[in-house]
């Protein structure tokens, strides 16, 4: 009998088979939506006082609530703090963030990169939402930090970084499978201190790739721009599976992991390509637009973590889960987007996606006590959780400016040759996945996983001086002066480096509706396949899995025609040569 997690495994492609090109922005009429009878300013009181019961909680001492067991959380609470005030033209959280900088932490483990670059976004906020020069120096230590461990493209070219001991090929063949092949700029290296590892992951990428675009927007520093090209070139084709962003991949061998679905991964990535588009030119046939209208589709409309009632359902099975705790992130990338293409049929598909989030996340609170939930289909206990007023804080900050009473009218489509291509393209899909799966049961994983460990996660603080390498124009008073209300912003892959007897990628490992790369060895030991036997579907699983298999099969809802002025798909990205808006 399989495993969950091959289960897992298997809906997360089948998932892809069934979505991918039958999405446009129209909204589904089975989304769990209602007439909206708050105002703003009750939306925004909703969101100060989810804050208010967590900033007290901070330690002055370390800057951060002692009871969070990962770094991203904190990375994400400076974030959402940062976000509400600028969302509501407010200040009350700068000396709070300015001690939580301060104050981060001295002892930490460098050998760790994916944090830096998050916690760079989380300063430029700072700086957005108060124009506080020091928090953009920050943003800019911590991207110079980063920009260390980018491929460039000489480094593409020559097959070597200086950060790194071993050679690499140029290129890779693209994701996309059309054959051809993507150079390896805009990589960026995971971790530090692993001279022979050349592990790339898209939470690293992504963060990166929007940290430098907003610089580019800030600074007009030309270097920010370059190195956003080439990270939004790199997920776009190397990490995108034409419906979301992956997670993990390597360099030496061109290896990826095709399975692990975090929202974080292409949240990210829709954030960074909508700063991107914003800031070059529609005409350029290099353009982030079709690709960001195109994965804002796909990841609303992607059942991996999008229920039918169109609420994210990432990791309720755990409601303390670190994924579940990060899945908000998506909320962010879509608002950003969402704020720089207002009056688009995108902005309306985006705002009536967040308006079911918000609806879900207010009904799963217990009246009066600001207490909210990880999981947005649960009712949160009556004692505080930190994570779910943090996730939750990404949702009422949008709640703030979205006007969800000018949402569009819902109309449902329903077209029969949509219908069977999708069940016959879903069939070809599931025998593709069991051959897939099959494969992978058959091979050695070329990495093993082991338990992470906090102290991987904590990052060296930054500090404040400028950098000096990209400095801040002096003349300029800065583009976010002037605060508009309403504007244009783990645990991980454990430190464990390639076996040279093993062939498959290592991932996460999630429950079944974050699913995570598990190969399995044939010569497994005796306790490897206890182990196993202990995670095989009971009756109710298998049930469920079942019925998750039929809703992709049969979802007419979900299997659209494709609007191919909205999405291009002639083409696998990221040929951009699609007619620009």
């Amino acid at each position: 009998m399989l495993s969950l997690r091959l289960w897992a495994q298997l809906l997360v492609l089948t998932h892809c088979f069934a979505t991918v090109r039958a999405q446009n922005f129209t909204v589904p009429s089975n989304w769990q939506r209602q007439t909206r009878t708050l105002s703003q300013d009750e939306y925004k009181s909703f969101a100060q006082r989810a804050a208010g019961q967590l900033v007290p909680l901070i330690d002055e001492q370390t800057g951060q609530i002692d009871s969070l067991k990962f770094t991203f959380y904190d990375i994400n609470l400076a974030a959402v703090l940062a976000l509400q005030d600028y969302r509501t033209g407010n200040s009350s959280f700068e000396p709070v963030l300015e001690k939580m900088f301060d104050n981060y932490p001295s002892a930490h483990n460098n050998s760790f990169l994916v944090a830096t670059p998050q916690w760079g976004l989380s300063a430029f906020y700072a700086y957005r939402a108060y124009n506080n020069s020091d928090f953009l120096s920050l943003a800019t230590s911590a991207w110079s930090r980063v920009s260390q461990y980018l491929v460039r493209e000489q480094d593409a070219k020559a097959g070597t970084q200086d950060m790194r001991n071993v050679t690499f090929p140029s290129t890779c063949p693209n994701e996309s499978g059309d054959g051809t092949n993507q150079t390896v700029a805009g990589a960026v290296f995971m971790y530090i201190n692993e001279k022979n590892d050349t592990r790339v992951n898209a939470q690293t990428i992504g963060p990166f790739a929007a940290l430098s675009a907003y610089l580019y927007e800030e600074t007009q520093n030309s270097t920010y721009l370059t190195a956003a090209n080439l990270s939004i070139a790199f997920l776009q084709k190397r990490h995108y599976n034409h419906t979301i962003v992956l997670d993990t991949s390597e360099l030496v061998e061109c290896i990826i992991d095709p399975l692990t679905a975090f929202t974080y991964n292409t949240g990210y990535a829709i954030e960074a390509a909508a700063v991107l588009d914003s800031v070059t030119s529609r005409s350029d046939p290099s353009s982030p637009l079709p690709w960001l209208r195109t994965l804002v589709a796909n990841a609303i409309n992607f059942n991996g973590w999008t229920g039918p009632d169109g609420v994210i359902f990432e990791e309720n099975a755990d409601p303390e889960d670190w994924t579940s705790g990060l899945k908000a992130i998506l909320i962010r990338g879509l608002l950003e987007a969402r704020d720089r293409n207002r009056g688009t049929e995108m902005a309306t598909f985006i705002e009536n996606f967040i308006d079911v989030q918000v609806q879900a996340v207010l009904s799963g609170a217990q009246g009066g006590s600001d207490a909210y939930t990880t999981n947005w289909k649960g009712k949160a206990n009556s004692v505080l959780s930190v994570p779910g007023n943090i996730v939750a804080l990404d949702v009422l900050n949008a709640a703030v400016v979205v006007p969800f009473n000018t949402t569009s009218d819902i109309t449902h489509v329903s077209h029969t040759g949509v219908i069977v291509g999708g069940v016959v393209g879903g069939l070809a899909g599931v025998l593709s996945v069991v051959a897939v799966v099959f494969f992978l049961c058959r091979r050695k994983r070329r990495m093993s996983l082991s338990t992470s460990h906090e102290s991987q996660l904590v990052v060296e603080p930054f500090t404040r001086q400028p950098s000096t390498s990209l400095p801040v124009s002096s003349t300029r008073a800065g583009i976010y002066a002037s605060r508009p209300l309403d504007a244009k912003l783990g645990r991980y892959v454990s430190d464990v480096p390639f076996s040279t007897s093993t062939s498959a990628l290592p991932l996460s490992s999630t429950n079944s509706q974050s699913a995570a790369l598990v190969s399995v060895d044939q010569e497994s030991s005796a306790a490897a396949r206890s182990e196993a036997e202990s995670h095989d579907l009971d009756r109710t699983d298998l049930a469920n899995i079942v019925h998750r298999l039929q809703g992709i099969l049969l979802q007419s809802e979900r299997n659209r025609p494709v609007d191919n002025e909205s999405i291009p798909s002639t083409e696998p990205p990221p040929e951009y040569h699609a007619e620009q808006e």
